[in-house]
């Protein structure tokens, strides 16, 4: 093993990311599991793991942003106030409410979301997310937009989005909500519907996208559907299962320091992955030699990734980070933008609402105010290029004057593989974990 230190620790400065004295943005180093260090870092981790949730019950606009929401008639929407649909479209996308049937002849509400010139522009890349929870049935997806956020960000780099509800961990709706997806009046679905965005999505460039139990199906749905190129599961549930899935196409697991059933917990040793458990996805997925990637955002609960849910069905604990939605959408982005956007020649992120690309922008400094560093920007390079199969990846190195001021160093550490298999890069960022695999 090859370990690289880049950087020497610096104190932090009080700022936003600091609760009580601890920094949640910074370093945590790498305490001896079980040693008086591991039991600071670990309270100081517990800490951060509430304060996302403790700045959105005490914050002003956010109270403000709900009320103004309701006053425009868009109080019953579930999810983040400042995502809410009036407040992005049309000025930052598109966004249509539709249907579809499924196999069993039942009606499902779902949303589109697209670039502002969604119905004029493209073909766009597409794709599906896939929400699990939206049940009891809704009347619209808007009653369960957790994952609003995600939809919109994509659009906004460039993808047309399917926010399908699928009446929980359904295999088989997953699939019928594809149908739709990819329908057009010529070749419509089963039930004789089609999507009407079909002029605009490029059915050749497919990604799917899941949260908990809609993790555990994109998985599934991804890897068995020829129709899909790229997998993103954030934080698959427990009940998620890998059994009898071949793994296929480019897959990036996001996994939360903390479960959904217990919350922030006190950790008095570094815990180990349960067999077959979402933390060992990422070793079947290699030894499979399909290109993943493993991304564990620091001080991360299950629900990162639905800041505003009211309640957890499974779990005493509503808790959850600071970073994690935003560590979320850049790897999200920038794993669709390499496997999906990029086998293509329609427009990437970098100018989805424009005439002409630009020059590519330049690369972001470390930062812990951002949760990101150059650790993390290897993906975001190769969008607009198509990719050569087997195509190795490794992380840009670092700047030639280590980690910028005000934050902590970083450390990779490089398993170098037999022969004839993948390369397995393990990247430990100011605030995120990073495994990748790479043929």
């Amino acid at each position: 093993m090859t370990v690289l230190t880049v950087g020497t620790p610096v104190a932090h400065a009080a700022t936003p990311d600091t609760v009580n004295g601890v920094d949640c943005a910074g370093w945590l180093g790498t305490p001896v599991s079980g040693s008086a260090e591991w039991n600071a870092a670990d309270a100081d981790n517990l800490q951060c793991a509430g304060l996302g949730l403790r700045v959105l019950q005490e914050s002003p606009a956010v109270a403000a942003a709900k009320a103004a929401n309701a006053d425009a008639g868009d109080g019953d929407f579930v999810g983040d106030p400042f995502r809410a649909p009036h407040r992005w479209a049309p000025e930052r996308g598109s966004y249509e409410q539709v249907t579809f049937t499924d196999r069993d002849e039942n009606t499902w509400p779902a949303t589109l979301f697209g670039p502002r010139d969604a119905r004029g522009g493209g073909p766009y890349p597409g794709v599906l997310l896939v929400c699990h929870a939206c049940f009891p049935l809704p009347a619209t997806t808007e009653n369960v937009g957790l994952w609003y956020w995600a939809a919109e960000a994509l659009a906004e780099a460039g993808y047309v989005v399917l926010y399908a509800t699928v009446g929980g961990n359904s295999i088989p709706h997953t699939i019928d909500a594809t149908d739709f997806f990819v329908s057009t009046p010529s070749t419509p679905t089963a039930r004789g519907e089609f999507n009407p965005w079909w002029a605009r999505l490029d059915r050749d460039r497919l990604g799917i996208v899941g949260h908990s139990g809609a993790a555990g199906v994109a998985l599934n749905v991804g890897n068995s559907d020829p129709r899909f190129d790229a997998i993103v599961a954030w934080d698959p549930a427990a009940s998620a299962s890998f059994v009898g899935v071949t793994p296929r196409i480019p897959t990036m697991i996001q996994a939360a320091d903390y479960t959904l059933r217990e919350g922030p917990v006190p950790r008095a040793e570094k815990p180990v992955p349960a067999p077959g458990s979402k933390y060992t996805f990422f070793d079947a997925i290699r030894a499979a030699r399909v290109d993943t990637m493993l991304v564990a955002p620091r001080a991360s609960t299950h629900l990162d990734w639905t800041r505003f849910a009211g309640a957890n069905p499974f779990g005493p604990s509503i808790d959850h980070g600071v970073y994690g939605e935003m560590v979320a959408t850049y790897y999200t982005l920038a794993w669709l933008d390499r496997y999906v956007a990029a086998s293509g020649a329609a427009p990437t992120r970098w100018w989805a609402r424009t005439t002409s690309p630009p020059s590519p922008p330049p690369r972001p400094t470390t930062s812990a105010s951002t949760a990101t560093s150059w650790t993390g920007n290897w993906p975001a390079w190769t969008r607009s290029r198509p990719r050569p199969p087997q195509r190795q990846v490794r992380p840009k190195p670092p700047p030639a004057d280590g980690a910028a001021a005000g934050t902590a160093p970083s450390s990779i550490s490089v398993r170098s593989p037999p022969r004839r298999t993948a390369t397995t890069t393990t990247i430990i960022t100011t605030a995120t974990t990073i495994t990748t695999s790479a043929i």
